[in-house]
């Protein structure tokens, strides 16, 4: 019952950062352990899923080309945004204040590149 409570409590401590739009590196690495931090970087990764197949229907350059035959699974978007934020810090000494989102997007284009044109890499990686 108290395991239970106590993670009532922290779902709910964090919840006002989750719901912010621009999480940034610092706050994903401080609690990138927990379940609900892991659920967040899910709903991004579906988020970008949905927004593909959109511009797919409507017959628009996608944001990235994920082979057909491939699932996805939670922990391989961690891995794609770890990636991603790793590289990020060797190049940019500010890379803690980064948007996690576009981030993602960008180890999403990078880890999935289309043959046809696409919309690039996310320039203003602190835009939300």
């Amino acid at each position: 019952m108290k395991a239970w409570f106590v993670a009532v409590i922290l779902t709910l401590t964090l919840w006002p950062v989750m719901a912010e739009s621009g999480w940034s590196v610092a706050d994903y690495e401080k609690s990138k352990d927990l379940d609900s931090t892991r659920m967040y970087i899910l709903g991004l990764a579906k988020g970008f899923e949905w927004a593909n197949a959109d511009l797919a229907a409507r017959r628009q350059p996608v944001l990235y080309c994920e082979p057909g035959t491939l699932a996805l699974v939670p922990q391989n978007y961690i891995q794609i945004l770890e990636e991603t934020i790793s590289n990020e810090k060797t190049q940019n000494a500010d890379a803690e204040e980064f948007h996690i989102a576009p981030l993602l997007l960008e180890g999403l284009q990078s880890t999935f590149p289309c043959d046809q044109s696409h919309p690039g890499k996310l320039i203003d990686r602190n835009s939300p």
